[in-house]
């Protein structure tokens, strides 16, 4: 019993990350070198209480020779004032960041994600964008 219920958990999990049924409408490429990797300009996956969106997306990215990235979720960094208690019950909005790396790096990068709020979606400067 308890392995089916792990089996199911697995696959429900890998079914909210891996992005089905979620189509990104790219921009192109960031004209920022901020965007992505800055508090003040995440990437506003939106979502709402979903907190997949951010998985989703970061599946799609692609070092700058088109490697596979290594991800690891930092956690939390840093909030905001929530304007709209549509997007969460909570007062606070609150950014989630992701340590990337790839061969093509010296060192790792850190992107920031919304996952509450909407925006525009761009790639990160020197990164790339695989369906």
């Amino acid at each position: 019993m308890k392995q089916i219920l792990f089996l199911t958990l697995g696959i429900l999990l890998t079914s909210f990350i891996s992005g089905i049924g979620i189509d990104f409408e790219i921009k192109g490429q960031a004209e920022s070198k901020k965007y992505g990797y800055s508090e003040k300009k995440p990437i506003m996956v939106g979502g709402g209480s979903s907190a997949g969106h951010h998985f989703q997306f970061l599946e799609h990215l692609r070092g700058p020779n088109g490697e596979k990235l290594v991800t690891s979720r930092i956690g939390s960094c840093g909030d905001y004032d929530n304007p709209d208690s549509t997007l969460t019950n909570f007062k606070k909005g609150v950014l989630t960041c992701f340590s990337i790396d790839c061969p093509s790096f010296k060192k790792p990068r850190i992107l920031y994600f919304d996952k509450y709020r909407n925006g525009d979606l761009y790639v990160p400067k020197d990164l790339k964008w695989e369906e």
